[in-house]
């Protein structure tokens, strides 16, 4: 009887030592899930600080471009202001009679300069108000500059410049052939890496992390322009092994 009880006891506690090894599978399992969640979440976060870095960087050039403008304005401003003040009271009083009673005067030593011209634009209320009409649909109406940028400053701004156009432009993805063929040399050297983000885009990556992976790929500190030479290179072999997808 004892020894039926012991074999009992010994088939329970295997089983019970099944469960445990099951357990711990499992457990094993969800802890390599997690640290994979963990992982993308990491590089996601870790994707979008390089691109707020690249963001401050490009604002801080832009901020200082503009302060370097705006002095040299007031420079400007400042002088002619200094020269104005040095100026006679009649010499000036002069001058903005001049200018503000310009037409008044040429057409009074002249008779037959702008008079008719002003008497009949005043006459011609239909005709005018039909040219301001014509003009406010033509202003309605969006007119594309069908050129490319010439120095972007970052992938992300080429990658712009094909999506969606930069500065007024014409994205650079619907461009006609004629206007390819406008500007066929910067065209062909930008599009290697227009198409590059493409195809990444379209194995699952967004568009930022795309770029991520091109600049960890060549290099964070490269130009736009060393990286576009070197995807250029690596087009003939193929491609960056880092890029193919």
């Amino acid at each position: 009887m004892s020894t039926g009880v012991a074999a009992v006891s010994t088939v329970n506690n295997g089983g019970g030592g099944v469960q445990q090894q099951q357990h711990h599978q499992q457990q094993a399992i969800n802890a390599f899930i997690q640290r994979n969640r963990n992982k993308n979440a990491f590089l996601g976060l870790y994707s979008q600080q390089r691109e707020i870095q690249r963001e401050v960087k490009e604002i801080q050039s832009q901020i200082s471009i503009l302060t370097s403008t705006v002095t040299k304005g007031m420079g400007k401003m400042q002088t002619s202001l200094n020269r104005l003040s040095r100026m006679p009271a009649q010499m000036l009083r002069g001058s903005v009679s001049n200018f503000a009673f310009g037409i008044t005067t040429n057409a009074n030593n002249n008779p037959n300069s702008n008079v008719e011209n002003v008497a009949v634009i005043g006459t011609n209320n239909n005709s005018q108000a039909s040219n301001d009409d014509e003009q406010t649909n033509m202003a309605l109406d969006p007119v594309y500059n069908s050129s490319l940028s010439k120095t972007p400053k970052t992938l992300f701004v080429l990658w712009q410049e094909w999506e969606v156009g930069i500065t007024g432009r014409k994205p650079a993805r619907i461009f006609t052939r004629a206007e390819r063929g406008r500007t066929k040399f910067i065209y062909y050297r930008r599009k290697v890496f227009w198409d590059t983000v493409a195809g990444l885009v379209r194995a699952g990556y967004t568009a930022h992390a795309a770029i991520d992976r091109i600049y960890e790929a060549y290099g964070p500190e490269k130009t736009v322009t060393q990286i576009l030479n070197q995807m250029l290179k690596d087009r003939r072999n193929g491609g960056h092994p880092q890029l193919r997808v």
